[in-house]
C-alpha cells in the first residue's frame, strides 16, 4: 500500500503563512518545498538520472520522487540496501 501526506507538523520557518493555498498539509506548504528542490537541481546542475535522495521522512521522498529524483525511504538495513543496490549502487556486505 502506498501511503501518501496526509499532514505534517513542521516548525514554521519550512512552511507556509496561512493565506497560502491548495498546497498545504497541515499548515505546511509543498509546493515551496518542491521550489527548494528544484533550486538546488539548479544550483547543482546535476541531472536528476544521477541523484539517489535517501531521506527518513516520507514527505520529502515524495517531493523528490514528484521532479523524477529517485529517492529511497530508509525502513530497515537489508531492504534499504536491497533499494539502492537495485539502483546500481554499490554497496557493502551483509
Amino acid at each position: 500500500m502506498k501511503k501518501t501526506i496526509q499532514s505534517c507538523h513542521l516548525p514554521p520557518a519550512y512552511g507556509c503563512g496561512n493565506g497560502d493555498q491548495g498546497t498545504s498539509a497541515g499548515g505546511f506548504c509543498l509546493k515551496k518545498l518542491s521550489n527548494l528542490f528544484r533550486l538546488a537541481l539548479e544550483i547543482t546542475q546535476t541531472p536528476v538520472r544521477q541523484i539517489v535522495y535517501i531521506e527518513n521522512m516520507l514527505m520529502f521522498v515524495q517531493i523528490a520522487e514528484g521532479l523524477g529524483i529517485r529517492s529511497v525511504l530508509p525502513t530497515d538495513y537489508r531492504p534499504t540496501r536491497e533499494k539502492l543496490a537495485a539502483m546500481g549502487l554499490p554497496v557493502a556486505g551483509a
